[in-house]
């Protein structure tokens, strides 16, 4: 599993590694990230000083059983993209899944707002039969 922007212990998601628990959860040995983001203090939404996301550490993962898969082997997800919060006319984040996955849904969840500077994507998957 590829992720374009994921937490590691970051106050904004209440101090859980994202890739941790994820890895976990599939029960994933392999895992390469590369951090873009490591910030002590971040002073937004701007407004009420409570709702400050504090400290990140976030940037891009791979999550497998396998790291000798190269992305020629993921597929791209139809209707799993996201748009700018405050401009919503270009693709920004992706889901990459794999054969094994049939996508059910995909969207950007504009009920978000602003709270980033894109909309997260939320997507629902079912298992393939036989695998």
């Amino acid at each position: 599993m590829a992720f374009q922007e994921i937490d590691y212990g970051s106050a904004r998601r209440y101090h859980v590694d994202q890739e941790e628990r994820i890895a976990s959860a599939f029960h994933y040995p392999y895992r390469a990230r590369a951090v873009n983001w490591d910030k002590r203090y971040v002073a937004f939404p701007y407004w009420p000083p409570s709702a400050h996301f504090g400290k990140i550490i976030s940037g891009q993962s791979v999550v497998n059983d396998d790291l000798r898969m190269g992305a020629v082997d993921l597929e791209w997800g139809k209707l799993t993209y996201t748009y700018s919060s405050e401009s919503p006319h270009s693709r920004l984040d992706y889901i990459f899944f794999r054969d094994q996955l049939r996508l059910v849904s995909g969207e950007g969840v504009a009920a978000a707002g602003t709270m980033s500077d894109h909309l997260p994507v939320l997507a629902t998957f079912q298992l393939v039969d036989g695998e």
